[in-house]
C-alpha cells in the first residue's frame, strides 16, 4: 500500500467522510422526489401547458440533468458501500462519479442562473446589471469545472481535496455571492417598481416572498458548504452540501415556475371568468387617480392609456402570467 494512503486509512474517519457522503446521497434522493413531483406538476398544468417552447426546453433539461446528477452520486457509493464492501482500502480512493457531480451540478447552475437573470434584465432593463451577474455566474461556472477537473487528476479522494481546496473555496464563495445578489437585485427591482395600487403592489409583496423564500434554501446550503469545506476539508462535511446543492437550485426555478398562480392570485368563477392581472399592459383609467388618493402612483393618466410596464414583475408580453 502507498505509504500516504496506509497513513491516511490509519487515521480515516468514516463518519466524517463516507458516512457524511452517504446522508447526501440519501437527502438528495428526498428532494430529487420533490423535482419529479414539480416538474409532473408544471407539465399538467394550464399554465405549464401554454408556457413558451423555451421555459418548457428549461424544465426538461433542469429535470434530465437532475436526473442525471442524482445517478452520479447514487453510483459513487454504490462503489464506495456495495461494490468495495469488506476492502477498506477502497474508501481511499476518488470515484469518478464525485467530480461528475460537481460538473453536472455547474450545468445546473448556469441553467437556473440564466432562468432567473432574464427576470432581472425584464425588471432592470440594465445592461449593466444584467451583464455583471452573468458574468458572475459564468465565473462560478468556470471556478467549478475546474475545481471538477483538478480533483479527477487525483486517486486520494482526501487528497484531491485538500490540494484543489483554493479553487474550490472560489468556487463556492462565487456560488454564494450569485445567489445573494441575485436575490436581492431581484428584489429590489421589484419594490422599486411598486405602481402604489393596492392590488399589483400585493402581488408584488407575494412575488417578494416567492424570491426569498426560494433562494433562502439555496443560499443557506451555499454558505454551509463553503463552511464546511474552508473549515475541516479532510472530513468531506461539504460532499453532504455538495450533493444537495444543486437539487435546491432546480426547485427553486420550478417552484417559482408552479407558483405562479398563486401569485398572480388567478381565480376562476363558476362562470370562467378570471381576475388574473395583466401586468404587462393595465388600463390606468381603470384606476384613475391624483396624488391626493393615491400618493404612490403614478399621476393622473388619460383615458384608455396602458401602462407598459418596463418592469412587467418578471412577466411574459402578452401572458397574464408571472414568469
Amino acid at each position: 500500500m502507498d505509504p500516504l494512503a496506509a497513513e491516511i486509512l490509519d487515521n480515516l474517519d468514516r463518519g466524517g467522510t463516507i458516512g457524511v457522503g452517504y446522508l447526501g446521497v440519501v437527502f438528495s434522493s428526498l428532494i430529487y422526489g420533490i423535482t419529479c413531483i414539480q416538474t409532473f406538476q408544471y407539465f399538467n398544468s394550464p399554465k405549464g401547458r401554454s408556457d413558451r417552447a423555451y421555459l418548457r426546453v428549461f424544465v426538461i433539461l433542469v429535470w434530465i440533468l437532475d436526473t442525471f446528477h442524482q445517478a452520479l452520486v447514487i453510483h459513487s457509493h454504490y462503489t464506495y458501500l456495495v461494490t468495495g464492501w469488506g476492502n477498506v482500502e477502497s474508501l481511499l480512493f476518488l470515484v469518478w462519479t464525485i467530480p461528475g457531480s460537481i460538473m453536472v451540478n455547474s450545468c445546473v447552475f448556469i441553467l437556473v442562473r440564466a432562468f432567473f437573470l432574464r427576470r432581472i434584465w425584464l425588471l432592470s432593463q440594465s445592461l449593466i446589471v444584467t451583464v455583471g451577474l452573468g458574468l458572475l455566474a459564468i465565473a462560478r461556472f468556470v471556478f467549478s469545472f475546474v475545481y471538477a477537473s483538478q480533483i479527477a487528476s487525483h486517486h486520494l479522494i482526501v487528497q484531491a481535496e485538500t490540494t484543489s481546496k483554493t479553487v474550490g473555496i472560489y468556487a463556492l464563495a462565487f456560488e454564494v455571492a450569485t445567489t445573494v445578489l441575485y436575490t436581492a437585485t431581484l428584489v429590489y427591482y421589484l419594490y422599486k417598481g411598486r405602481s402604489g395600487i393596492k392590488k399589483t403592489d400585493s402581488i408584488v409583496a407575494k412575488v417578494i416572498k416567492l424570491i426569498v423564500s426560494t433562494s433562502m434554501l439555496s443560499a443557506i446550503v451555499a454558505i454551509a458548504d463553503l463552511i464546511a469545506y474552508t473549515v475541516r476539508p479532510t472530513k468531506l462535511y461539504n460532499l453532504f452540501f455538495e450533493f444537495i446543492l444543486e437539487t435546491v437550485d432546480a426547485n427553486a426555478a420550478l417552484t417559482s415556475l408552479n407558483l405562479r398562480e398563486f401569485v398572480s392570485g388567478a381565480k376562476s368563477n363558476a362562470g370562467g371568468t378570471s381576475d388574473t392581472i395583466h401586468f404587462n399592459s393595465i388600463p390606468l383609467s381603470t384606476f384613475q387617480a391624483n396624488s391626493s388618493t393615491n400618493p404612490g402612483g403614478r399621476g393622473p393618466h388619460t383615458e384608455g392609456t396602458s401602462y407598459e410596464s418596463t418592469m412587467s414583475l418578471g412577466v411574459e408580453k402578452g401572458s397574464p402570467y408571472v414568469v
